[in-house]
Formats: structure tokens, sequence, C-alpha cells
């Protein structure tokens, strides 16, 4: 299924234009970045399901700058 996702995304991304390999990595963490903004660490961490708040950090820095540029157009 994950295989199935990654290339559906980098079909979208090519069509946008978008010269970027999207896959399910960028978008579970985009994903994050957006509910930590929104309502807060841990709220995110009930959402992703971890037991530790430590591990939902790990989501909130780990894009590279042009993932996050990327992202912020295309979600916001």
């Amino acid at each position: 299924m994950k295989t199935i996702v990654n290339t559906g995304m980098k079909e979208i991304a090519k069509a946008q234009g978008i010269d970027m390999n999207l896959h399910t990595y960028v978008l579970r963490h985009t994903f994050s970045r957006k509910v930590l903004e929104k309502y807060g660490i841990w709220h995110l961490k009930e959402v992703m399901g971890h037991k530790s708040v430590t591990t939902t950090q790990s989501y909130t820095t780990s894009l590279s700058s042009k993932q996050l540029e990327v992202t912020d157009t295309v979600f916001d």
C-alpha cells in the first residue's frame, strides 16, 4: 500500500511541477507539523500514537528546508 501511495505522490508532484521526491515520510511529517502548530505537542503525541513525547518531537525537526518550503506551499 505504501508503494502505491508513494507512486501517486510522485505523480502528483511531477504534474504540479514540484521538483522533489515526495513520499509518505514527507506527508507524515508535514501532517505532524500542521497538527503541532495548531494543537500542540501533547495532542500530536496522542494523534500519532506515540508512547513518548520525545518520539513526537522528532517529527517537528526532521524535514529539510526545501521540503518545508514545498509542503508549506502545497498545504497552506
